[in-house]
Formats: structure tokens, sequence, C-alpha cells
């Protein structure tokens, strides 16, 4: 395990965190499955203490991160005989404040299946692109930071089919005191706080333009140690908001009547040089629709796309998908929840880092318009947009199979096995209605 995880001594690690921390009783082995749902193995201490000491993982089933899809069929391509070990990141080791009694730590996934040879880490996403990022601070002395903005409705206690169906009553004005002149706002303080006391920097939290509908930005961090503390927030959000008898979502299309959600990524580089930020910001646009198998993962992410979009930017424009803020800082507008988030960083960084190696230009203009305005053929030809954006969740998948520098930058194994999967699960929500995708979706969302 040497060449993988760095040997360093866990159990010490292990031992002073719960001598500073008593009451702690179960350490949760956690891991992000293809799907974005956060999965957890609860440990005992006494267990996690001796698998410390002997620098060894827990095992799990094999094909641990696609092994089911999300409306609970199974997707038998992906079985096989042996099992999967989890390597759990001893630095991500946390109190969930939360949920007293627990502490987590995110891991790696390590494949061993009978069928396939050992695989070893080839298929984990945390674990490349962390080997991903000290490629690019070796080979072109770029570093990276991300930060999240967390957009989530509190809705009302679920009444039908265990899920809600319709958000909690509140002012529709982005930022507007009047919605959270009500008992919403020492919710939102109590997740914030948990959050604060758990070591991440929260920035500022608002309601959003619509009712129930609330933001929560976080500070930024290297990509993985971003979406380590990503999906501890998500949850922490959750959580609180059903201790109180309520319900927490971050569903793209959650009603149909109310307005959509996403999960902003906002992106900087450590080198401001404009031939850095064109080549690498020209290699993410130009992989752009691709990817958005992997940034709108769900069947109904594409409510958030327009009819006709092109893939464009906009200078502090937040009517275009991806918007650019200053020297080297982009937002990313069009990620959602459903998202893997360290796969949608792999990709992005992945695109970025072939940018940078083929010296790319920036083609594509500023429209310095109203993104909302249909854009004609000849206009996109001036501007130098070339792709428009996949209006399904199948368009994007035959997109992103047959993406150079994805196939590259995600592997093949783990590009292939994510793409059948969702192909999948795509022909499975096609035979529902929306309510009934819904239903299903917002389980985890």
């Amino acid at each position: 395990m040497g060449e993988h995880i760095p040997e360093i001594n866990n159990f010490q690690i292990l031992t002073t965190f719960l001598q500073n921390n008593p009451t702690i009783k179960f350490i949760q082995y956690q891991y992000l499955d293809y799907s974005s749902i956060l999965c957890t193995k609860f440990l005992t201490k006494t267990f996690a203490l001796t698998l410390a000491s002997s620098n060894k993982p827990v095992t799990a089933p094999p094909f641990s991160t696609a092994a089911c899809l999300i409306d609970g069929s199974p997707a038998p391509e992906n079985w096989g005989t042996g099992e999967d070990q989890l390597w759990p990141d001893y630095s991500t080791l946390r109190v969930l404040h939360y949920l007293p009694g627990h502490a987590s730590m995110m891991c790696h996934i390590h494949e061993g299946n009978l069928n396939e040879g050992i695989l070893g880490f080839a298929r984990d996403p945390r674990h490349r692109l962390i080997q991903l990022l000290n490629e690019v601070q070796e080979e072109q002395g770029v570093e990276v930071l991300v930060g999240h903005e967390i957009e989530f409705f509190i809705c009302e206690p679920p009444t039908v089919n265990a899920v809600p169906t319709k958000p909690v009553h509140t002012d529709k004005l982005t930022g507007a005191v009047s919605c959270t002149r009500n008992r919403y706002l020492a919710i939102l303080e109590e997740i914030v706080a948990i959050l604060m006391d758990s070591g991440i920097a929260v920035r500022e939290f608002h309601a959003e333009g619509n009712s129930g509908f609330f933001e929560i930005s976080l500070d930024p961090l290297p990509p993985v140690e971003s979406v380590d503390e990503l999906m501890y927030a998500r949850e922490t959000i959750r959580s609180i908001c059903s201790k109180h008898g309520l319900y927490a979502t971050m569903h793209p299309k959650p009603f149909e009547r109310h307005a959509i959600c996403g999960s902003h990524v906002h992106l900087s580089l450590s080198r401001k040089e404009q031939e850095i930020e064109d080549s690498f910001f020209a290699g993410v646009l130009r992989s752009w629709g691709g990817l958005a198998a992997v940034y709108m993962s769900n069947y109904d992410s594409y409510e958030r796309v327009r009819e006709g979009e092109w893939v464009s930017w906009g200078w502090k424009s937040r009517n275009h998908g991806i918007r650019k803020i200053n020297t080297a800082h982009w937002e990313f507008r069009h990620v959602d929840a459903t998202a893997n988030g360290y796969m949608v960083l792999l990709g992005i960084v992945s695109a970025g880092l072939m940018g940078l190696r083929e010296r790319l230009e920036m083609e594509i203009k500023d429209s310095k318009r109203w993104a909302l305005e249909p854009v004609g053929w000849e206009e996109a030809r001036e501007l130098g947009y070339r792709d428009r954006m996949p209006q399904s969740l199948r368009e994007a998948l035959d997109r992103l199979r047959v993406d150079c520098t994805m196939r590259e930058g995600l592997g093949v194994p783990m590009l292939e096995r994510y793409v059948a999967m969702k192909i999948r699960e795509a022909d499975n929500f096609k035979k529902m209605n929306w309510a009934e995708r819904r239903n299903v979706a917002i389980r985890y969302f």
C-alpha cells in the first residue's frame, strides 16, 4: 500500500483524536459513489483502533461505487466476485457535530474484483484527483483552489411516499431580510455554527429567490479538501433540518413550479498569467459539453439547461453557465448536487491540464450580452462558439464517451463504468413521469 497511501502513524492520529474527543463511540468510514450518494460503514472505535494499529482497511462488497442505481435497481454488469477495500484518509478525521458520538473519515476505494483482476485505485475519483493535482503542480507549476456554493430548499415534513411535496413558506426575494424573519433563521444559524465548530470556514449565507430557498457559501480550499467539506456541509444541512421536523433537498428540480437548484463551483489558479488562464479554461470549455454527464448527472438536471444554449462564458455574468469573476477565477454554474464532486473536479482539471499542454488559445469570446437571448449560428461563429449544451443526460453521455481528454483524464476504466451505469439509469428514468423520478432521486439529494 505504500505507493498509494502514505505510511504514517495512523494509530497515533486516531488515539490522540479519541483522547481529545472522549464522547466518540463510532467512526464512520465514508465514501462517495458515482451517483454522489454518501455511503458509510459504522465502525466501533475499538475496531477502528485495531485497523489503524495494523494499517489495514475495512472490506466492502465489490464495485462499491456503482453496484446499484439510485432507483434501487441492480447494475449486474458491475457485479463480480472479490472485495473492495476502504482505505481511510486520516487527515479527514472529524467530529460529526450534527450526530453526537460519531466521527468520520473519507476513504479511498481499492478494487479487487476477481473477474477483472486487481484494479487498485484506478476507478476511485478521489484518489485519481490527488494524483492529477500533483501532476499539474509538478508539470505546470499551477495550484488550484475551489470554493462551493450550496443551494438548498427547506421543505415541509414529508406526507406522501416519505418525500417532501412543497418548500416551507418564506418571501421569495433574494437576500431580503423578510425571508429570514421566521424560525428558519435559527435553523440556518445552527447549521453554520456546526460547520464552524467543525473547522469549516463559512463565508456567508442568505435567502435565494424562492420560497424556502437558501444558500451557504464556503471558503476556497485545495480541490480534494473542498469536496470533503462539501459532503460534511450537505449532511449537516440535511441532519439539522431533519432534527427540526423538516426536510432539506438539493435536488436540481425538486418542485414542478419552483426554482431550480444548483451547486456552483468556484475555481481559481495560483498562476495569473494571461496565457496560463486562457489555455486552462479553453481546455475546460472544449470538453464542457461532454463533461455535463458528470456535473449534471441526473435525468432531470437538464431542466436547468436552456433550449439552444451554447457552451459560452460571460464576464461577471450570472446568467451564463460559466462566469469569469476575476483573473484566473471562474465560476461553473451548471454543476448540481447530483454530481460526484471529486469526479467533476477531476474532469475540469484534466481538461485544463490538456489545454495547458496544447497551449490552447481562448477562441470563445465574452458575448457581453444577456445570455437568455437566443444566439444564432452567424453570431455564434463570430463569438467563437462551437458546441451547444446537451439537452439530456443521454446526449451528454454520448459526448463524454468519445471525448479523448476525458478518456485520458478520468481513465478508461472509470469512464466506461460510469457511462454504462448512467445509460442504464437514464433509460430507467425515461420510463417514469417527472413525479416518479423526483420521488426516487429526492431521497438522496
